[in-house]
């Protein structure tokens, strides 16, 4: 149970990452153009 906690611990670090890193490309695009 432990090892799965991990697993979704780490699935949504990369998640929000992975957004925060969409969401500020998208703006400085938006911004830029």
């Amino acid at each position: 149970v432990f090892q799965e906690h991990l697993q979704n611990a780490a699935r949504f670090l990369v998640n929000q990452a992975r957004y925060t890193f969409n969401s500020s490309a998208s703006s400085q695009s938006s911004n830029g153009g």
